[in-house]
């Protein structure tokens, strides 16, 4: 329940997700940019294992991207020499994508570096606001997607 003693400006606070959106955004490009990644390079050395062996049409799922959009990402992996494509042993018109040794290398020196330029930025937050600003976010993220699925349910029943 609303508490209307409280009066936000819901503008001014959309305002500010924009704003810490863009500010985290250069903030991740500023630790990225030395070791030679984008961001969409970062997300899929996090989100994909070592002795996955997925397919392309696997690794878009996992990365919510378009096939297209994934051909290009593992093109400039394998370039970089994180990656490289395997036919599937049972079918060959299947390819899978491994880490190269030298690709987990520099996958871990990559999640390592990342992760410990995050702390050093956060380590100054006090835990409070680190609890609070972790709780609302879970909050609006369960609201939003929530909100998602509803608006899902109703277009599925609209188009019945």
């Amino acid at each position: 329940m609303k508490d209307d003693s409280v009066k936000m400006d819901y503008m001014e606070l959309h305002d500010l997700f924009k704003r810490l959106e863009h500010l985290y955004r250069v903030r991740v490009k500023s630790i990225l940019d030395p070791l030679q990644l984008t961001g969409l390079e970062y997300r899929f050395l996090k989100n994909i294992k070592e002795n996955e062996n997925l397919t392309i049409s696997e690794i878009s799922q996992r990365l919510g991207k378009h096939n297209s959009n994934t051909t290009n990402l593992l093109d400039n992996l394998e370039k970089k020499g994180f990656v490289e494509r395997t036919n599937d042993t049972l079918d060959r018109r299947i390819i899978r994508i491994d880490y190269t040794e030298q690709g987990l290398i520099n996958r871990e020196e990559a999640l390592s570096t990342f992760d410990s330029k995050v702390c050093q930025f956060l380590q100054d937050v006090p835990t409070p606001i680190l609890v609070q600003s972790d709780q609302c976010m879970r909050y609006l993220i369960k609201k939003l997607e929530g909100d998602e699925k509803s608006s899902e349910n109703s277009n599925e029943k609209r188009d019945a």
